[in-house]
């Protein structure tokens, strides 16, 4: 199945699977199995495979800010988001919470550019991905000893 033998993974899945969907239109629980049997899967294979978890996120700048988009994705990053963490929580993994981290990096931002930490609303900044990185090292540090 896995042509190399990790020892971690990392998942950070689901803005993709919102994309232009409406939050009345998407199956929150059919995502959840999926993203359940995957893990499920890969720890078939090895149970000794440890997991990092990653939030989904959004922020309303670039094109999420056309028209009601931001909205709607913003609404469905959130509910992946809790599903994610209940996942991590369920299976005692390590969670790096992007959605939180991202919230806080928009909101104390003194720079004037809406684009510093994302120049979409979804995709970060290199600035951005080096926060990312640091969050995803202070939290798997501990699961690596």
């Amino acid at each position: 199945m896995f042509p190399v033998h990790p020892d971690i993974v990392s998942l950070l899945i689901g803005v993709n699977d919102v994309w232009r969907k409406a939050p009345d239109d998407f199956d929150y629980a059919g995502w959840e199995a999926r993203y359940r049997a995957l893990i499920d899967k890969t720890l078939a294979f090895d149970p000794e495979i440890k997991f990092v978890l990653g939030t989904p996120f959004c922020a309303n700048v670039g094109q999420t800010e056309l028209n009601d988009y931001y909205q709607n994705l913003s609404i469905m990053t959130d509910r992946l988001a809790v599903i994610v963490r209940r996942i991590a929580a369920d299976y005692g993994f390590t969670l790096t919470d992007y959605a939180i981290l991202f919230d806080e990096l928009i909101s104390k931002d003194k720079s004037g550019d809406s684009k510093f930490w994302t120049w979409d609303g979804i995709h970060p900044t290199m600035v951005a991905h080096k926060r990312m990185a640091d969050l995803w090292i202070r939290k798997t540090a501990k699961i690596m000893k």
